[in-house]
């Protein structure tokens, strides 16, 4: 499996060296930026996958697997039995169940995951022309496009971490504008993905000029979901797995980066604590910013 990693991080390294010597990257390095690069993402995505599970007939591993039998028991159970324990968002699994409701096969949900990488591209787009400019977007667009790590967790393994990626783009070009619907965007990604983006909540509260709304928006959906006794049963055990020392995902193993063994017990209060005192220097330079330009640190 690594050789293949290997393999595959080559051919996406001289394919972005031909990309980069192309016709196709300089007519974008001499207009705006429109449809072309999502295009182009979508197609390359699409290769990708094709190449990978119908012409070299590979067949789906990692967490997809996980994504499928764990959606096909939400599909053979509900509505009598919904509340399964698992680490995502409590509207995971009826996202994941909507493809699979349709053709049941694992495949189905690495096209979802480029689904939901290709939405978060153009959105990102956006954002960066709108803080960045143009030429610096399309460089951006570029070395994403050129990028071997993305074409394989998603079109390969169909991660469900690029699922944030629309969210957080939307919760970063409202922030400026209108903090409740961007704190609204950040908030569904909790509920609908997973609890991942919460450490840039602080960030996102300090970006924005007016935190009430931004929180207020971020609450909602969560306060929705826990209308139900089996929703809120989901949402501490997602607290409980990640505080959990179960993967390499969870806080205390991230924590281990700091030199220290921390007891699961402990970890949320360490990990607080750490981020409250990276965000000090942060808090000092926003506030000398003027006002519309806090949230373009946080891009």
């Amino acid at each position: 499996m690594l050789l293949y990693k290997v393999f595959f991080g080559l051919g996406y390294l001289l394919a972005g060296y031909a990309l980069a010597r192309s016709p196709i990257a300089k007519r974008w390095f001499g207009r705006r930026l429109e449809y072309e690069p999502c295009v182009f993402l979508l197609v390359s995505r699409l290769f990708v996958f094709c190449l990978i599970y119908y012409v070299a007939g590979f067949a789906p591993r990692s967490d997809v697997l996980s994504y499928f039998r764990e959606s096909e028991k939400f599909l053979n159970q509900f509505p009598e039995r919904w509340n399964f324990s698992h680490a995502y968002g409590p509207a995971f699994l009826a996202v994941t169940s909507l493809p699979l409701a349709v053709v049941r096969d694992p495949k189905i949900l690495i096209l979802l995951s480029v689904a939901f990488e290709t939405i978060g591209f153009s959105l990102w787009l956006k954002v960066g022309r709108r803080w960045f400019g143009d030429e610096t977007t399309r460089i951006a667009a570029l070395a994403y496009l050129a990028n071997p790590f993305g074409a394989f967790h998603v079109a390969v393994l169909g991660q469900n971490r690029v699922w944030l990626s629309p969210f957080l783009a939307g919760a970063t070009w409202w922030l400026g504008r209108r903090p409740f619907l961007s704190g609204l965007s950040f908030g569904l990604s909790l509920v609908v993905v997973s609890f991942f983006p919460l450490p840039f909540v602080p960030v996102f509260l300090v970006a924005a000029l007016n935190a009430g709304p931004w929180l207020a928006g971020a609450a909602l959906p969560t306060l929705a979901a826990c209308l139900t006794p089996q929703v809120r049963e989901l949402f501490t055990g997602q607290w409980r797995f990640h505080s959990g020392d179960l993967s390499s995902g969870n806080l205390p193993f991230l924590l281990t980066a700091t030199g220290l063994d921390v007891s699961p017990g402990r970890a949320w209060l360490l990990g607080l604590a750490i981020g409250l005192a990276l965000l000090v220097p942060w808090v000092r330079q926003w506030r000398t910013l003027r006002e519309g330009t806090r949230e373009r640190p946080v891009v």
